[in-house]
């Protein structure tokens, strides 16, 4: 309680205050469309084909998260996501995170209806727009930004102290390539033949030049990984040079990644 005490002064001193907070128990999950994010780059909001995505929420699995252990099936730990009622595989569930695998089955250009349900109850239906690819490319940071995760032609980790050479090939891991030119079930394994390309045209920049890409398409033995294998421009300087890839449809990967060239 503050008393008025007529006194002229503008100084004084409140010696106790209580504050009284309302409101109501999330019990059901909850979550928005914007937390649904890519995987590598955690850009929310949109959905691709085959991605790999995250939802950020409440009450959306147990307390303590689970992960699949080898195929990952379309339950786990009690949570179940439906994408547009086409439920999807689950590779982690916890209180305030999912991560799943959008279906090669839903349809580019449309809007997707996301419902997780857990064992409290269902969430209402979030809607995402889906597109034929929505690219980001995984770093060494979980924000998706500064290092990208990259194999030097010699199969050793790009960094600055371990370069990529001028004309090299390397290898970039992403998300969210989207459609493909086979056929494959979200949740399988990518086998090591045939390849598994991506239908759409992906262009990669490398500090401002073009840089020939030779596959570009889901990475053999994981889940939903895209790799791109992309050579080094010849005439590229030495140093930290940022990283872009550009798909058919216009979409980019997030901003402020970069590689490291000798």
């Amino acid at each position: 309680m503050v008393t008025n005490t007529k006194n002229d002064s503008s100084t004084g001193t409140i010696r106790a205050f209580s504050l009284t907070i309302t409101g109501n128990v999330i019990t059901t999950p909850t979550f928005v469309g914007d937390s649904i994010v890519n995987g590598a780059s955690v850009v929310g909001g949109l959905i691709a084909p085959g991605e790999i995505a995250s939802i950020y929420g409440y009450t959306l699995g147990p307390q303590t998260g689970v992960s699949s252990n080898g195929t990952p099936g379309t339950s786990l730990g009690g949570t179940t996501v439906t994408v547009s009622g086409t439920p999807a595989p689950i590779l982690y569930a916890s209180y305030n995170q999912i991560n799943f695998q959008v279906p090669y089955t839903v349809t580019a250009g449309s809007t997707a209806q996301i419902q997780v349900t857990s064992s409290t109850g269902a969430s209402g239906n979030v809607s995402v727009p889906v597109l034929s690819s929505a690219v980001g490319l995984f770093t060494n940071q979980s924000n998706g930004r500064g290092q990208v995760l990259a194999i030097n032609q010699d199969g050793t980790v790009n960094s600055r102290s371990n370069p990529a050479v001028a004309g090299s090939y390397i290898s970039l891991y992403a998300d969210g390539l989207g459609t493909l030119n086979e056929t494959i079930n979200a949740g399988t394994p990518t086998p090591n033949s045939p390849l598994f390309s991506a239908s759409g045209t992906v262009n990669v920049i490398i500090g401002g030049l073009t840089a020939p890409v030779q596959f570009a398409g889901l990475s053999p033995g994981y889940f939903g990984l895209d790799q791109i294998n992309v050579q080094v421009p010849a005439t590229i300087t030495s140093g930290q040079h940022g990283v872009f890839v550009v798909l058919s449809n216009g979409f980019s990967n997030q901003p402020g990644v970069y590689l490291f060239v000798q």
